[in-house]
């Protein structure tokens, strides 16, 4: 974020300026999504521990794993994943209950195996996770389609000419820019040059 924020005050060219803001726009939807998420959570628990968020996101991820493969790919210890877990289910062994979000079965193949999977809380709680998100989506695109409406379509075809502008910019070497610059200076000129001529022509035939 650093770097791109001084290499826009450096240069300041209009690539590096569009390129910065679709960067600001693409992290704060990521972080609203991520606030969402935080919200859903607080839902059930005001105070629980993202590590327990976390954890909780791998299991519905991929349920029916073991203690061991989830301690495993959340990077800890199999006894601190066992406190997590426990704390997940219904048989918490602190001072609060529970969430009930998970439970653990013995696996049938093997008696010293235990497998995790979600309740129906904690399945309500991913369908509620994936409803705020795809709400946020399509405020997100409702609001994008307002905006667009408010352009007149002048401005729209202005912009998009701008992007491809921008776009074939990108392609050329400095010598391609400036002989471009050019010739849309020499058109300009001519065009302007053309507009006194034209208006004296209209003059004179008023006269006769």
């Amino acid at each position: 974020m650093r770097r791109v924020c001084l290499q826009t005050s450096a240069t300041g060219k209009p690539g590096d300026k569009e390129a910065l803001h679709r960067y600001r726009v693409a992290k704060e939807d990521n972080l609203h999504k991520c606030l969402l998420l935080m919200e859903a959570f607080r839902a059930i628990r005001r105070t629980m521990p993202l590590q327990q968020a976390y954890v909780f996101l791998l299991v519905a991820l991929e349920e029916g794993c073991s203690v061991s493969e989830y301690a495993k790919r959340a990077g800890t210890t199999q006894a601190v994943m066992t406190r997590i877990l426990f704390a997940l289910s219904s048989r918490s062994h602190g001072r609060q209950p529970g969430y009930g979000l998970v439970q653990q079965v013995i696996d049938p193949q093997d008696g010293r195996r235990t497998e995790t999977f979600l309740t129906v809380r904690g399945k309500a709680l991913v369908h509620e996770m994936v409803r705020l998100i795809r709400t946020d989506r399509q405020r997100a695109m409702k609001l994008s389609k307002s905006t667009m409406a408010e352009k007149s379509p002048r401005d729209l075809e202005r912009d998009q000419w701008l992007s491809r502008l921008i776009e074939t910019g990108r392609k050329l070497a400095a010598n391609d820019v400036q002989l471009v610059v050019r010739q849309v200076e020499a058109l300009i000129g001519h065009r302007q040059s053309k507009r006194p001529a034209v208006r004296r022509e209209h003059r004179a035939d008023f006269v006769d």
